[in-house]
Order: structure tokens, then C-alpha cells, then sequence
């Protein structure tokens, strides 16, 4: 059945039914079928698919803990910021039958009741600022198979005491800020296979007094500030190698460390 739409000068009416002229019968356009199928109907749907878009549009889709990579066939554990509060952490080493190999970036960043975690030793990269900021953190022992530590994995870590470094021969540097304002840390041992020390690796570590170096290498190289902000009468550096025969310290003349490179000692 055609209906036909009659207009009343500019100012739509009624809907008259065909069939019906002359005889006075005339039906409201709300009560039609065609209105609810082809108006109603629509903006019904439109509404329900639009409306829950724009209630979700200023909210932050949740993370990933875990991420995989096909390439390498392994995880990356990304944190989980509902767990921030926690004081102890195991990171899984396996993760739905692949192996865990890589702690992202600001994975724990911020954990500030953290006082222990347990890396395993699937890990062989711990990215930037991974442990930045976790300020009741006392003792960290990084596992042989990591191979890099990026720039300011363990800045602000204010309590941490005691670090113990990888010795694989692929652990060859310690990246930037590494250990930046580790306020309690006294001393530490670098691996034999490390050959450069990035800029403020150990920057306002102000009561580190003692860095023990056990190089196979015949050089190892840092900058002027790589030992920013520390106490530069107590500090020593150990030399726990008898194949060790010389230090290229790369210190501009003009540096308040030139005086202090000789500051070497022999266990």
C-alpha cells in the first residue's frame, strides 16, 4: 500500500491512507508501521552503537601485561599497574608455554612499596626506567643471561644497598643513569666483560666509596659524569684483575675528577 504525504501549506499534517479520500479516515504518521521501520528503527541502533563510544572515549584502553613476539617467539612482561602496591615480586618465566625474556619499559616504575623482586633467568633485557622510582627496593641480583640494562632501569631507588651485575661476556656496558640517585648504595662490582660506563651511570650515589673492577679487557672507558654528585674522597676503585694494564678515562682538563683517576688500588 502507497501512502501519499499531503502538505497544508508549509506545515506537514496528517498521513492520509489511499483509499480512504472522501471518507474522512486519516492516521497519525507516529502509529505507521513505514515510520518505525524506516526512521525510528535506525536511530534507535544509531544510538546504541554511538552512545557507548562516546562514554568510553576519554577512557584508557588497559594494558598489556604480557606482550608476544612472533619473531623471537617469547614475552616481554610489561607490569601490572594493579599490583602496584605489592612488596615482594616474582616475575613468571614462561608465560602460556613461551618463555618470559624481556621486563619493558617502566614496567615497576613507581613501586614504592617494593622491597624485593625475583628476576628469572629467562630475562635478557630489562628496558629504560623498568625499576625507576621504587624507593623501598634494598637488594636487586640480576641473573647472568641478562645481556643489556637500558638507561635509568634503577634510577631513584633510593634504599637499594646491594646490586649484583650480570657476568655473561654480552653484558659489555652499563647504559646511562643506570643507577642515578641509588642514594644508599656503598659499593659495587663491575663484571669483567664491561668496557664503558654511560653519562650519571652512577650520578648522586653519595655514600658509593668503593667500585670494584674485574676487566679482561684492556681499557674501559666513562665520562666526567659518570660519577656526579659523589663524594669524591672516600671513593676508590679496586682492581681485582692482574691482566689489567691500562684506563682511558675520557675527562675533559678542566674537571674537578682529573686528580682522582689515580685513586686505583690492587686486591
Amino acid at each position: 500500500m502507497n501512502a501519499h504525504i499531503h502538505y497544508s501549506g508549509k506545515k506537514l499534517s496528517k498521513l492520509m491512507i489511499p483509499g480512504t479520500e472522501g471518507t474522512g479516515k486519516r492516521v497519525n504518521p507516529l502509529r505507521t508501521r513505514r515510520f518505525w521501520a524506516i526512521v525510528l528503527i535506525p536511530v534507535i541502533v544509531a544510538i546504541a552503537i554511538i552512545v557507548p563510544i562516546l562514554l568510553n572515549s576519554g577512557q584508557t584502553p588497559p594494558a598489556q601485561v604480557f606482550v608476544f613476539s612472533a619473531v623471537t617467539e617469547s614475552y616481554t612482561y610489561r607490569g601490572d599497574k594493579s599490583q602496584k602496591e605489592v612488596t615482594s615480586f616474582t616475575i613468571p618465566d614462561t608465560h602460556e608455554g613461551f618463555p618470559v625474556t624481556e621486563i619493558g619499559p617502566n614496567a615497576f616504575k613507581d613501586f614504592k612499596n617494593l622491597t624485593s623482586v625475583t628476576i628469572p633467568d629467562t630475562i635478557t633485557i630489562i628496558y629504560s626506567s623498568a625499576f625507576n622510582g621504587c624507593v623501598a627496593l634494598t637488594s636487586i641480583i640480576i641473573p647472568n643471561s641478562v645481556t643489556q640494562i637500558r638507561s635509568s632501569a634503577f634510577a631513584n631507588c633510593t634504599a637499594l644497598e646491594s646490586v649484583t651485575l650480570p657476568t655473561n661476556k654480552d653484558f659489555t656496558q652499563i647504559d646511562g643513569s643506570v643507577f642515578e640517585n641509588c642514594e644508599s648504595l656503598t659499593y659495587i662490582v663491575l663484571p669483567e666483560y664491561v668496557k664503558a660506563i654511560g653519562t650519571k651511570a652512577f650520578r648522586n650515589c653519595k655514600v658509593l666509596t668503593r667500585v670494584t673492577i674485574q676487566y679482561e679487557a684492556s681499557y674501559v672507558t666513562m665520562v666526567s659524569d659518570t660519577f656526579d654528585g659523589v663524594d669524591h674522597g672516600p671513593l676508590r676503585f679496586v682492581i681485582a684483575s692482574s691482566t689489567v694494564h691500562g684506563y682511558y678515562w675520557d675527562l675533559p682538563a678542566h674537571s674537578p675528577w682529573r686528580p682522582f683517576i689515580f685513586k686505583f688500588e690492587y686486591a
